[in-house]
């Protein structure tokens, strides 16, 4: 019986192992036959957010991308492969992928350390702020062309206009964004830009504070006619044949776009804030990933925070305001490595066991809260107005300043 047993386990894994050969064998053979195609993905973020120490929260990632490895031979196949925010989900084209294969998919998640708080990201649409906008597969000239824009030498302009010969060598010429493969458009593609629903300039909101309402010319020339060519009004909203070439109207250039062969210049600093993985069989059409994401813990040291004087009113009628000043510099231990960094302030009413109060009760702080950053080799003085409630009571006062870290120091007064 025992023989019979080792006779039937030695030919079950005899099975498995021929079946695994022949699995990475057929894997062989599907690889070598198979073409990497162009794969659209729509990538959903999840996960949690941000807790102390962590550097950030989902709202405020600005830019995602992907590092992507094909499981079968351990095969990198994309790094930092950046993907786009249309608002409500990431999304892009991957040209390296095959379908069939399974894939280990890693997102990083960034933050701008340096961006203005209105301010348009690059992983939003793609372009360079304020210099360049990408529209679908095709990156334009955000600016109309102007004789003293600094970007070509040797043309004849009329009051910022160019005839049809010179329009185009202007965007031969161009060197914008780091690139250089501009051309003017053709008909299709500059009318594209129109937007006949709004007021002038017609031309879709990208533009709209850069666009004269006037004629542009297109590189499309007039079939029967050599002497004229196709020119969009975004003045009328319309496309026109009847142009002679030797007028002058304004120029806008344009490049393909593709976010797969080339990097956006982006002068902004990025902070990775989240990273996570996904297993994923590539399919036919667009793949959908979600893609669940650990916040990263903030293992910066900084140094701690220390109230050296509190200036405030001793005394108080109800209802009536006066100023409190907060001194604040930092500490830290001998031979630390600890760094200043932006420091976080709040004020408040508290009761007897350091319960806030409301408004009402305890009074107001303008401003109640807020950031001071260090300017050379000390912090400013942290200054809010405090109105007192309307009722004679002795009120406990609070102020708490702290690191980006949550760590600080808490200081009670009358």
């Amino acid at each position: 019986m025992k023989a019979s047993f080792g006779i039937l386990l030695t030919a079950l894994l005899s099975c498995l192992i021929l079946y695994s050969c022949m699995s990475q064998e057929q894997q062989e053979q599907v690889l070598q036959k198979s073409e990497p195609q162009a794969v659209d993905v729509t990538v959903t973020v999840g996960g949690d957010s941000r807790a102390e120490r962590f550097l950030g929260t989902f709202d405020e990632i600005s830019r995602l991308a992907l590092d992507i490895d094909r499981n079968y031979g351990n095969k990198r196949v994309l790094t930092d492969f950046p993907l786009f925010n249309d608002g409500s989900k990431w999304t892009g084209t991957i040209n390296k992928l095959i379908v069939g294969f399974d894939y280990t998919i890693t997102g990083h998640a960034y933050k701008c350390t340096d961006c203005a708080d209105n301010e348009t990201q690059s992983s939003g649409g793609g372009g360079v702020d304020g210099v360049s906008v990408v529209i679908g597969d095709l990156e334009w000239q955000l600016a109309t062309a102007t004789e003293n824009d600094g970007l070509s030498t040797g043309l004849t302009w009329n009051n910022d206009k160019l005839n049809w010969d010179n329009s185009s060598s202007y965007c031969e010429g161009l060197d914008l964004a780091g690139q250089q493969d501009w051309w003017l458009p053709d008909k299709d593609e500059l009318s594209s830009l129109l937007d006949t629903s709004v007021s002038v300039p017609k031309i879709v909101a990208e533009f709209r504070e850069t666009t004269e309402s006037a004629y542009y010319w297109s590189s499309t020339g007039a079939v029967l006619y050599p002497s004229y060519a196709w020119g969009v009004s975004f003045s009328y909203g319309h496309v026109k044949d009847g142009l002679p070439r030797n007028m002058s109207f304004y120029v806008r250039c344009v490049r393909d776009y593709d976010p797969n062969t080339q990097s956006v210049v982006d002068n902004h600093t990025y902070q990775e804030i989240f990273r996570g993985s996904t297993q994923h069989t590539v399919t036919e059409g667009t793949n959908s990933l979600n893609l669940r994401l650990a916040p990263l813990l903030d293992d910066r040291e900084l140094t701690v925070p220390r109230i050296t004087r509190i200036n405030r009113p001793f005394q108080m009628l109800a209802s009536t305001s006066d100023n409190i000043t907060v001194a604040v510099d930092t500490v830290k231990k001998d031979g630390s490595s600890a760094v200043d960094a932006t420091l976080s302030y709040r004020f408040r009413s508290v009761d007897n066991e350091s319960l806030p109060l409301d408004n009402i009760t305890g009074g107001s702080f303008s401003p109640g809260e807020g950031d001071v950053t260090k300017s050379g080799s000390s912090y400013p003085d942290i200054s809010t107005s405090y109105t007192a409630p309307d009722n004679d009571s002795n009120m406990k006062l609070q102020v708490r300043v702290s690191n980006e870290l949550e760590i600080g120091v808490t200081s009670h007064f009358n």
